[in-house]
């Protein structure tokens, strides 16, 4: 209790102990709230008093002089006794205390030595509101804000508010114990009673920064593509990062379970985007791609790396490695057949068919699929490709497929095994080759040079017709479909169906690789090379 109010408690207590009646009252309530801006009226009268009294008012310790109506009265009593009386008013216009200890103050009126008093409160709103903090703050996504306090002066007390853009974001002081982007914008802070409201003309910019989200996307976006096709990369952003100032780092070609093949070059396009492309692509350029790049500010778990991916699979039928088809006598007229081809992401389904003919193909039981690998070799750079050695034992003369299909698309590889040669027919043969041998003799010579000429031009043809078809998949040979087998073509004899023949995207280059494959049963590897012009 302060000493205003500590006076006005002994003043009422000897007003209600004295007898004297002629002690002045101020009518009305003994505390009032006027609201700075306005104004109250006060009366104070006293009666019957045996002497003339002064009315005086005053303001705590201050006596007033302004604004103050005095009247008095006398009057002779039934007992020819003169008495006096007295009547005041003072208008009271309260105004804004400098401090919040001055928010309330005492009306006193006096007659004479004695008194009355009535305890005001000033009532006004805030003042322009201030920030504790001003300025820009920078943070990263996640860090807490620093604590920001509003203050002004009013009566009564003010609730604060922190404003951003016009609606209001905390009640309070101001505190986010996790920051987000979404937090960021210029802040300023409002105080209200019911008095009034004021907003400071003081704010502070919060700075957010965060890294950005990045995709990497790939034309053609198809989830197969064909091999020879021209594929590429753009890395770019999903939404900026603050800054977006971006250092792009290296991209990566890995198989699908991440191990590393080799490094990508790529070209800026913008300053927040690049791309690669990739020319007559083929199967050793499957795998997965992986970009990264930073804008240096950080995520929660303190990595600053922002990456992104795209898969490519390359469309591959089963691809039939020509130099391991073979046809192996076993003794006794009993052959292996044996084929090794490559198959991508899918299990092949392998079928083995004699062909017997002017009848159906005959489903043959006996079979063997082998998976194993091969190292290919493109740009210096080693693949492990996966394979599959598919064979079949068997000692009936006749045609002979292997149907071989992986959901991409299917090939087919023939064999012809001739059938055997008589014992008797060989030995009767073998007297008249005697007998007429020398009847033949004179003509040996034509024979032989005859011989060697068209074993020449068969060779060089077959040769060209080799390179004909291997130079449409390199050191990788295609077969056609079943149905495009010719039924009386023999065992190296082969067409392909009629086909689009499209001009490939980018410079030509064809799939310039090299084959290691291990050889049986030794293990020792040979490498099946591209031709060479």
């Amino acid at each position: 209790m302060n000493r205003e109010r500590l006076h006005t408690f002994l003043l009422m207590i000897v007003k209600f102990l004295s007898t004297d009646a002629c002690t002045p009252s101020i009518s009305g309530s003994s505390s009032v709230s006027i609201t700075v801006g306005g104004s109250r009226t006060f009366s104070c009268s006293y009666s019957s008093c045996n002497s003339n009294r002064t009315i005086s008012w005053r303001l705590g310790s201050v006596t007033q002089t302004t604004n103050i109506t005095v009247s008095y009265s006398s009057s002779i009593s039934s007992s020819n006794v003169t008495t006096y009386g007295g009547n005041s008013q003072f208008q009271y216009y309260p105004s804004r205390p400098s401090s919040s200890s001055l928010n309330t103050v005492n009306v006193f009126c006096y007659a004479g030595s004695a008194s009355d008093s009535v305890t005001v409160s000033k009532q006004y709103g805030p003042n322009v509101p201030t920030l504790s903090r001003t300025g820009t703050i920078t943070l990263t996504e996640h860090e807490p804000t620093p604590y920001i306090t509003c203050d002004s002066a009013c009566n009564p007390t003010c609730t604060f508010s922190f404003l951003r853009g016009g609606s209001t974001r905390d009640i309070g002081d101001f505190f986010i114990s996790s920051v987000k982007r979404t937090d960021a914008g210029i802040y300023t802070c409002k105080a209200s009673n019911r008095v009034g409201s004021k907003i400071s003309s003081m704010n502070f910019d919060l700075n957010v920064q965060y890294p950005p989200k990045f995709h990497l996307s790939r034309s053609p976006s198809s989830s197969q593509v064909e091999e020879r096709t021209f594929v590429t990369f753009t890395f770019r952003p999903v939404y900026n990062g603050i800054p977006d100032i971006y250092t792009f780092q290296q991209c990566n070609h890995t198989t699908f379970s991440g191990e590393f093949l080799r490094s990508i070059s790529y070209s800026k396009t913008s300053s927040s985007q690049i791309e690669f492309s990739l020319q007559n692509v083929s199967i050793t350029d499957g795998g997965r791609y992986t970009c990264a790049m930073t804008n240096n500010i950080p995520f929660k778990n303190g990595s600053k790396i922002v990456t992104a991916f795209s898969d490519l699979r390359i469309k591959t039928p089963p691809i039939i490695l020509m130099d391991t088809k073979n046809k192996t006598p076993i003794g006794d007229g009993n052959w292996t057949l044996s084929v090794d081809f490559i198959s991508l992401y899918y299990t092949p389904e392998i079928l083995w068919f004699k062909i017997v003919e002017g009848k159906t193909a005959d489903y043959v039981e006996n079979r063997n699929v082998k998976p194993r690998y091969h190292t290919m070799k493109k740009d210096n750079v080693s693949y492990s490709i996966p394979s599959f050695l598919t064979s079949i034992k068997t000692k009936d003369p006749g045609k002979y497929l292997t149907f071989i299909n992986n959901s991409m698309g299917n090939a087919v590889v023939q064999y012809l095994i001739a059938s055997p040669v008589p014992e008797e027919l060989s030995s009767d043969s073998g007297i008249a080759m005697i007998a007429v041998g020398s009847v033949f003799l004179v003509l040996s010579g034509l024979v032989i040079g005859v011989a060697v000429f068209l074993l020449y031009k068969t060779r060089k043809q077959k040769k060209a017709i080799k390179k004909v078809v291997r130079e449409k998949h390199a050191s990788l040979f295609i077969p056609p479909s079943i149905d495009a087998l010719s039924p009386t073509s023999t065992e190296n004899d082969y067409r392909e169906p009629e086909r689009e023949v499209r001009e490939p995207a980018g410079e030509v280059n064809p799939i310039a690789v090299e084959l290691e494959m291990p050889s049986e049963p030794q293990g020792v590897s040979k490498v099946i090379k591209p031709p060479t012009e």
